[in-house]
């Protein structure tokens, strides 16, 4: 055997198979052409019910159906959606653009989308990152269920409850104090899904005790979520009933023996009608102006309401007792008095 001769035999083969294998994958390549690959693709956005949304959507070398998923549920490879009427995909097929367009948003599309193209022959197909659309809901004005006024007494509980129905996400509830500053203490805040497993109720209740400085003091509660530009906001009045609070003044610091010394009443409560009954009190060392045929002895009304009032005390001195000594005397009279009747 003429071993030079096998040996070229089995190189020319081997050269022959090398040549076909690569014709074979030139005329591969060439059928296959570049890969279908996305240009721009969904991303997650948000919306407002009601308002119009648009998600990207742009393929390179396009071959094969391309469709839009919701909720892996398919949508249809037409340009008109006509089974989804909101939906339309728009641009134009020369620029690969098929973009979803939904108008009006609503409830239905806050959902999972993804954008798909088929494969062709041995061109593989794509899909798109899936993209959330999150739709924001507007919720309704709050509400303070004890309604405009509410009416309590100083030392008393006093609950305020406000109610925001229907947001997505749920309303956040604010209270501000008669000086608009936000209160923080004392607020029990839960929201409740409702029936359509998308919107929820919100609820705050402010809690406090009521004090004299609460009375005529307007309460604010404020709702807000990311569908609304500015807060809703409804306000509350407390009308708070408060015992006399009485306070004595005079018109200087110090007196000299002799001198006239004015010293002012005041007695202020809620409600303010008031009925008087008499007292007869005597300060030692001291006489009262206007009292004609009665030195030495004071007399004024008591109130035996609440009220607010105002008596005017003009007393001459007569010995070289201290006016805090008379602020003492008249504060023990009326401390002795009040609590009659």
């Amino acid at each position: 055997m003429d071993w030079h001769v096998v040996g070229r035999t089995w190189l020319s083969c081997g050269v022959q198979f090398f040549l076909l294998a690569l014709a074979f994958l030139s005329t591969g390549a060439a059928e296959s052409g570049p890969r279908q690959r996305f240009a721009n693709q969904p991303s997650p956005q948000t919306a407002v019910i009601g308002s119009t949304v648009v998600l990207p959507c742009r393929i390179i070398n396009k071959v094969g159906q391309l469709q839009w998923t919701r909720d892996d549920f398919g949508l249809g490879n037409e340009r008109e959606l006509y089974a989804f009427k909101r939906y339309s995909m728009i641009g134009s097929d020369e620029e690969g653009d098929y973009s979803l367009r939904i108008s009006p948003v609503t409830l239905e599309d806050d959902s999972y989308f993804q954008c798909q193209v088929t494969g062709w022959r041995d061109i593989p197909g794509v899909r798109s990152q899936t993209a959330k659309l999150t739709v924001y809901v507007p919720p309704e004005p709050p509400e303070i269920t004890q309604g405009p006024v509410v009416t309590t007494t100083a030392g008393a509980g006093v609950q305020l409850t406000c109610i925001s129905k229907g947001g997505k996400p749920a309303a956040e509830i604010q209270w501000l104090d008669g000086s608009g500053r936000e209160m923080t203490e004392g607020i029990e805040y839960t929201t409740e899904l409702m029936e359509d497993e998308h919107r929820r109720n919100a609820k705050s209740i402010l809690s406090f005790l009521a004090s004299r400085e609460h009375h005529n003091t307007v309460f604010t509660c404020t709702a807000s979520n990311p569908a609304l530009h500015q807060p809703f906001r409804t306000q509350v009045r407390l009308e708070v009933s408060y015992p006399p609070e009485v306070t004595i003044t005079h018109d200087q610091d110090g007196y000299m023996e002799g001198q006239t010394a004015t010293l002012t009443c005041s007695a202020s409560a809620n409600p303010s009608v008031m009925t008087y009954r008499g007292h007869t009190c005597t300060f030692p060392n001291y006489r009262t102006l206007g009292r004609k045929a009665i030195p030495s002895l004071w007399t004024r009304g008591k109130a035996k309401g609440l009220a607010e009032d105002i008596v005017l005390w003009v007393a001459v001195a007569s010995t070289r007792r201290k006016l805090h000594d008379v602020d003492k005397d008249m504060r023990t009279f009326l401390g002795e008095r009040r609590h009659e009747s």
